[in-house]
């Protein structure tokens, strides 16, 4: 028996062509998935970031204990975060007048200045005495 040239083993060129423009698609579509979870753990991790800032700026007793209307300003250099905190009474409550209402707001940035994070408002009471 004899062979022929035309039936040998092996793979022709479109064949190797189209399995190299599969496995070309493949590694595209990686990358992509690839590129893309690292901006997302980037961005989680800077909003993790925003909010340990906050938690800790919003549950210190020195920041809401000081009753001045106004704006606080500050900067974490390990985090490269800004923060800008605003403090304003409401209305004195008739229902309640030993309390008074202020309205806490807080704005994390990139950088200070940058682009803002997150915000976040909250409400806090203080007591008539302590005003």
């Amino acid at each position: 028996m004899t062979h022929d040239e035309s039936t040998a083993a092996g793979f022709t060129l479109i064949e190797t062509l189209v399995a190299f423009l599969i496995l070309s698609a493949a590694l595209l579509m990686m990358n992509q998935t690839l590129t893309t979870a690292i901006a997302n753990r980037r961005v989680a991790s800077e909003l993790a970031a925003a909010d340990r800032l906050a938690e800790e700026i919003l549950t210190d007793e020195k920041v809401l204990a000081d009753r001045r209307t106004g704006t606080t300003k500050g900067h974490v250099a390990e985090t490269n975060l800004g923060w800008v905190l605003q403090k304003k009474p409401l209305s004195s409550s008739a229902i309640e007048p030993a309390l008074q209402v202020w309205r806490v707001t807080l704005e994390v940035r990139r950088g200070g200045k940058g682009s803002p994070v997150r915000s976040y408002r909250t409400f806090v009471t203080i007591p008539a005495a302590a005003r």
